[in-house]
């Protein structure tokens, strides 16, 4: 994903999802602008580039044996070996149009002449409810809803094509869940400095009982290893939100019940 410092980031990845998101319900996507055409899109630009183009070898799919947590969301998920850092998302990911809690990043190499940084990334948040998200009869058109958004939000800087893949339901700690998947292959890669040709992206939304499910979104070019998606996806667990609140309340409940008991003395 190529990202632009303070504004745009490109997680290049994802347009619009081909047929599967165009038959999706309507549900309003929150605060963003209208989908681009599933012909258009890619990656967005970062200005202070200093690292060198990136060499075609691929990374081994390897995780270093921890869990990367975000305790907003209440989801864990696989802390990537080098060249992988956490744990936050790229900082000029935060332009506006999800608002991401934790995650993990890895810089696949320059682009444009070396004006913009391409990165792959592991990122999750909280889904605000502005997405109107009402249950587990919602969590397909809810992750669709998203993949769109992101197509919106983030890159634009390298010509590409999008192939749907997998539009499936998912089970995560025992949790109702959805994944979308999908393809990206770049069209003009060697002509714009990139080394890799193809990247590929996954979102996933996991219902935690609340309206505020747990978001996972993961996009990596060839060149950082593409199975890491399906490492990634596969380690999610979650904690969920209603468990957070039951031991909180629990725990205020007997703060409560020492106090009544040293006053009582």
């Amino acid at each position: 994903i190529g990202l632009s410092a303070g504004t745009v980031v490109a997680v290049a990845a994802i347009a619009i999802i081909a047929t599967t998101l165009s038959s999706s319900p309507s549900t309003p996507v929150a605060d963003q602008t209208t989908a681009a055409p599933a012909s258009a899109t890619a990656s967005s630009a970062s200005p202070t580039p200093t690292a060198s183009t990136s060499p075609t070898t691929s990374p081994s799919p390897t995780a270093t044996g921890s869990l990367l947590t975000d305790g907003q969301a209440g989801l864990s998920y696989a802390q990537l070996s080098s060249p992988w850092q956490g744990a936050s998302c790229p900082s000029t990911l935060d332009n506006g149009a999800f608002p991401w809690t934790a995650g993990e990043y890895a810089v696949a190499g320059q682009i444009n002449g070396g004006s913009t940084t391409w990165y792959g990334e592991a990122c999750s948040g909280v889904l605000p409810q502005q997405y109107g998200y009402s249950g587990t009869a919602s969590l397909q058109s809810t992750t669709e809803n998203l993949a769109q958004t992101f197509s919106n939000a983030y890159y634009d800087d390298l010509d590409h094509n999008i192939n749907a893949e997998e539009d499936q339901p998912l089970q995560v700690s025992g949790h109702a869940g959805w994944e979308v998947t999908y393809d990206v292959s770049y069209t003009d890669a060697s002509d714009q400095g990139a080394t890799w040709t193809d990247e590929q992206a996954a979102v996933v939304v996991v219902d935690n009982g609340s309206n505020q499910p747990a978001v996972f979104f993961t996009s990596i070019p060839q060149n950082l290893n593409e199975d890491n998606i399906a490492t990634l996806v596969s380690s999610l667990q979650l904690t969920s939100a209603t468990t957070t609140t039951g031991q909180a309340a629990t725990a205020r409940s007997e703060e409560r019940r020492v106090g009544k008991e040293c006053r009582s003395r």
